[in-house]
């Protein structure tokens, strides 16, 4: 399990690297998967030929009809003004947005009119998750309640202690509160002590925070909250 944890945070770092989206549209045939992040620039690769014709279609509504007469480039259809052309073949939306999110679906069409390629592009736009909050609350001497809190879109959670894993999973909202987004608690024995981290991520993004969990005192609760923002 820490190895393919690894492998993912490699490959978000690398993601996070880009300045933009870019979804490849001929890479190969079939239905592919494109992520981003609220904000970056989202370019589309439609083909690797200059003077190809296109019909690209989002949830099969919005239709845009590009084609090329005498190296001309004309669009038609919806919401042709959303599409500005880097060069041949290659477009950009401006800033994505989570309306952007959607199934495209791109067919490709020869200089007769033949159609020679279909692909669907599933593109998914995510809120980037922010840097966790942490807290440990006490019930009493043998018990407590650690909680990591995270913004974002689809979140995911890995708490730590002392580098052994208590528990990975899927944000909900385990404390009720409304100020976070997403959120996970655990149960655990009131004496641990130690590093606890929590790392979070989604498709587009990575944090983590880490507190020195402290010993349950006495036999009165007590609560211990530390905001690392």
């Amino acid at each position: 399990m820490k190895i393919v944890f690894i492998i993912f945070a490699a490959f978000v770092a690398s993601a996070l690297a880009k300045e933009s989206i870019e979804c490849k549209f001929y890479d190969s045939p079939g239905t592919q998967q494109c992520y981003g992040s609220e904000g970056q620039k989202l370019i589309f690769h439609l083909s690797e030929t200059k003077m190809a014709d296109f019909r690209l279609t989002k949830d099969g509504e919005y239709v845009f009809l590009i084609t090329y007469s005498k190296g001309k480039l004309d669009l038609k259809g919806h919401h042709v003004g959303q599409f500005e052309e880097i060069q041949p073949g290659i477009f950009s939306l401006g800033n994505a947005v989570k309306k952007h999110s959607g199934r495209y679906s791109l067919e490709e069409y020869d200089a007769a009119g033949r159609n020679i390629r279909r692909v669907q592009v599933h593109i998914k736009i995510q809120k980037p998750v922010s840097k966790p909050a942490v807290s440990q609350k006490c019930s009493s001497p043998d018990q407590k309640t650690v909680t990591c809190s995270s913004h974002g879109d689809e979140v995911e959670f890995l708490l730590t202690l002392d580098g052994h894993s208590l528990i990975q999973s899927r944000g909900t909202n385990c404390t009720g509160e409304t100020f976070y987004a997403t959120n996970v608690c655990i149960s655990i024995y009131g004496q641990l002590t130690g590093g606890l981290r929590c790392q979070v991520w989604n498709n587009v993004s990575r944090e983590d925070s880490e507190i020195h969990l402290t010993a349950c005192e006495g036999k009165k609760m007590f609560h211990v909250f530390i905001n690392i923002f």
